[in-house]
């Protein structure tokens, strides 16, 4: 699953066809191999303040972390992110937040499945990030602060048609997630509930191809956010 984020970055010209026919065999939803490139762009919505940015990811190929191999992928603001290839599927095993600083250590998470009917569903642990309080009150501002929300993430569908500005993408893969968190809001005098959504689009031997995420709530003190993240360009 990935979380919301922003990165400028320049980016290469190369272009690859955006209709991309399934591979022989089980398709790859999350490549990992040298060389590939993804440019995204990211509308971003808190308390009505719209906020549009442009990031690539880019893949390193393999490395070593905590004395293992793993694929090597750079994402926002020069974070790299660890992948393996397990009997579960494609995990996130570890992040570096910047160049040269220390390796945040954390369980793995896993990406995408690699038995999609048997294993379909599991959890993934995330944060609140773009729901807000209506009032000024310091006390109940909620993003200055660590809140976290577990989603139950599911294959929702292996076969689906996906239009971005990098083109229409085939055969796709949907993966939903929903989570529930409570939250103080009122000067701590009164509590509201969260609703968390996200979703994502993996196209066969491409990769991520549009994210959306939603943290709403019916409370009067709170402010819904909204985050989109589409492919622009690819390339290799």
């Amino acid at each position: 699953m990935h979380e919301p984020h922003s990165w400028a970055y320049p980016f290469c010209i190369l272009i690859v066809s955006a209709l991309t026919a399934c591979s022989d065999g089980e398709p790859d939803f999350y490549p990992l191999d040298k060389g590939r490139w993804w440019y995204f762009q990211t509308e971003t919505t808190i308390l009505d303040e719209h906020r549009t940015q442009r990031f690539i990811v880019a893949n390193l190929g393999t490395g070593e972390h905590d004395d293992e191999s793993v694929f090597i992928q750079r994402q926002a603001s020069g974070r790299e992110v660890y992948f393996k290839r397990t009997r579960r599927g494609i995990e996130r095993v570890g992040v570096r937040a910047k160049i040269r600083a220390p390796t945040q250590e954390q369980s793995s998470v896993l990406i995408v499945p690699a038995d999609l009917a048997r294993n379909g569903r599991w959890k993934v642990q995330t944060h609140l990030t773009l729901i807000e309080s209506r009032t000024f009150a310091r006390q109940d501002q909620l993003r200055q602060r660590t809140l976290p929300v577990e989603l139950s993430m599911a294959v929702a569908a292996t076969n689906v048609s996906v239009r971005v500005p990098a083109g229409i993408f085939e055969h796709c893969l949907r993966i939903d997630g929903m989570g529930v968190r409570f939250v103080p809001t009122d000067r701590g005098n009164a509590s509201a509930e969260v609703l968390v959504t996200h979703r994502e689009w993996y196209a066969p031997e491409i990769g991520l191809v549009k994210s959306t995420r939603s943290e709403k709530s019916d409370s009067p003190f709170l402010k819904a956010g909204y985050y989109t993240q589409e492919l622009l360009q690819l390339g290799r």
